[in-house]
């Protein structure tokens, strides 16, 4: 091929135009796309807001901006519009690139999969979840809403499943290969956001109060209610608790702060940008992921990468990446009494058990940071666009 490669991502996160800037809020898969260095990769993403530029740069990222509808119920809620907008968007589009990623769920990219079909272009799925469990864990919609998005879910699952009998596909959990009895062309890989820069020795517990990190979107999928809650049960040791990030379980987590008089104890941070966030890893001595749904936790890795011991909830990947706990402490979803006796673990056990858990979480986060990830999917791509067997 005689000229750099080019890739477009279809995902169907929103950005948002504020204040003349685009913005991401509750998601960072946009960063993982700074890593490819010898193809260029543009996003396709919706935008809330301006549309009338060609394209936007975001954190090192080229974004191609198209109409955006929000939540995607509204997308079904307006499918016929939606559906002849995009699908001609896509024909236009993707006569500029060599290959197209899909990143699945997306409700658009079943739209996106029939205009690659049309111009015969090369692509493929890069399934970061399940569609089905995300809705079922969600309590996001109340009401009739919840039967419309259960009932879309099903629908996008069902297209899924056929696409992947056609399409080659990079899954981001495993358990989707038994889950949706995938027969097709797949590996398994990882987005990460951690940079080769950024990975640091682990490091000792200080002594005194224990710094407690959370770094997500407060909504209820993510479980800081659950951490809010454990902190009842810890009496070992003092503590400050750090949450940082918002959503819309924001208002109702102050609220539980108040009434288990823990506020003194517990401190909201907001949406922080990545230098502050860089500060927080820094400054904490734990990290607690106590999600009730996950797909690949970003922040897990993150954490991991900047030396720190680490709690999550047995869901989604975190198994396979705390490597049975060997490398992170594992609890049960839903059960704040299980997180407590973790973090007292982990405090009791702070220059023993505790470091050597760390010593493999080094090892591991070193071999898959954003540019060994970036790397070795860059190249699996070229084999794909090359009509190579994969």
């Amino acid at each position: 091929m005689d000229h750099k490669v080019k890739v477009i991502v279809i995902h169907d996160n929103p950005a948002y135009y504020i204040e003349n800037k685009l913005e991401f809020i509750g998601s960072t898969f946009h960063r993982f796309l700074d890593g490819f260095r010898n193809i260029e990769v543009h996003l396709s993403a919706p935008i809330v807001g301006k549309i009338g530029t060609k394209h936007f740069d975001v954190d090192g990222c080229r974004v191609i901006p198209r109409i955006g509808y929000g939540k995607a119920i509204f997308f079904y809620l307006l499918f016929p519009f939606f559906s002849l907008y995009y699908l001609v968007h896509y024909l236009r589009l993707f006569r500029n690139y060599d290959l197209v990623w899909l990143v699945v769920p997306s409700s658009s990219v079943p739209l996106a999969c029939a205009a690659v079909r049309f111009l015969g272009k090369a692509a493929f799925a890069y399934v970061v979840g399940d569609v089905l469990e995300v809705i079922k864990s969600s309590t996001r919609y109340p009401g009739p809403l919840r039967w419309l998005s259960l009932i879309a879910a099903r629908w996008e699952y069902l297209i899924y499943r056929h696409m992947l009998k056609h399409l080659p596909a990079v899954l981001l959990d495993s358990r989707i290969i038994d889950r949706w009895r995938l027969s097709g062309s797949y590996r398994v890989g990882m987005t990460s956001l951690v940079e080769d820069r950024e990975v640091q020795k682990p490091r000792l517990i200080r002594k005194g109060k224990v710094r407690i990190l959370f770094v997500g979107r407060l909504a209820p999928e993510k479980g800081v209610d659950l951490l809010i809650r454990s902190l009842r049960y810890v009496k070992s040791f003092s503590y400050e608790l750090i949450i940082a990030g918002d959503g819309p379980e924001r208002t109702r987590l102050e609220e539980m702060v108040l009434v288990y008089g823990i506020k003194d104890h517990v401190r909201f941070e907001g949406f922080v940008e990545r230098d502050r966030l860089r500060q927080l890893y820094c400054y904490s001595d734990i990290f607690v992921l106590p999600s009730r749904s996950e797909g690949t936790p970003k922040s897990l890795l993150e954490a991991m990468a900047y030396g720190l011991p680490v709690i999550a909830s047995d869901v989604g990947r975190c198994r396979e990446i705390l490597d049975d706990g060997k490398r992170g402490l594992l609890v049960l979803p839903e059960d704040a009494m299980a997180l407590a006796s973790a973090l007292e673990e982990v405090v009791r056990e702070r220059n023993r058990e505790t470091y050597e858990r760390q010593r493999r979480a080094y090892s591991y986060i070193r071999e898959h940071t954003k540019e060994k990830e970036a790397a070795r999917l860059e190249e699996w791509m070229l084999t794909i666009i090359k009509g190579e067997k994969v």
